[in-house]
């Protein structure tokens, strides 16, 4: 994989190819890099910042939320080579890192050590204000793992104060289809 192509933050559909990774390698752990120190124990989901999906490959691929694009972006943050964003969030001493795994037990289950078996991408379809409209608007991707665990990353979908939110469950999400358009992307 070309580490220069993958290294820049693009919205979702621009990278539909480095979240197809996620058919083929099993996930080794998530981590969420925080401005802000949290006390272990805390709910892992509720923690603000950056997520970061680390595969056994040693891919780390990284997602966040943008306000200007009313998307999530991801971009590749480390290659299976070893080489690393400029802006490596795990070399930045402002950033605090949390792992799953150090948080919960019955949430790693359902993602730890499992591929993806289907990827759905979240885009707004109506809004509040005529800005909106002009924006890529991919607000959220829902990751269906093996044996039935989801992923839900959204920005501002179900919580207003987070840009990037996370929910792991043994249920899809409820999304208003009325709202929201919704992307599939398969295996190959």
């Amino acid at each position: 994989m070309d580490f220069l192509k993958y290294n820049k933050e693009r919205v979702i559909s621009k990278n539909i190819s480095l979240l197809e990774i996620l058919f083929s390698d099993k996930v080794k752990d998530l981590i969420r890099c925080s401005l802000y120190k949290v006390v272990i124990g805390e709910n892992f989901s509720s923690i603000e910042g950056a997520l970061l999906i680390e595969l056994y490959s040693g891919r780390i691929i990284g997602l966040n939320g943008q306000d200007e694009l009313n998307s999530i972006v991801t971009w590749l943050e480390k290659s299976e080579k070893g080489e690393v964003n400029e802006d490596y969030y795990l070399n930045d001493n402002e950033i605090y890192p949390y792992t799953l795994a150090e948080y919960s037990e019955d949430l790693s289950s359902m993602i730890i050590n499992k591929k993806a078996a289907f990827i759905d991408v979240v885009y707004q379809q109506y809004f509040s204000n005529y800005k909106y409209m002009e924006l890529p608007n991919e607000v959220g991707i829902i990751v269906g793992f093996e044996e039935g665990g989801f992923m839900t990353l959204t920005h501002y979908l179900f919580n207003q104060s987070n840009d990037l939110d996370l929910k792991i469950t043994s249920n899809y999400p409820m999304i208003d289809t009325n709202l929201f358009k919704i992307q599939r992307i398969s295996p190959q």
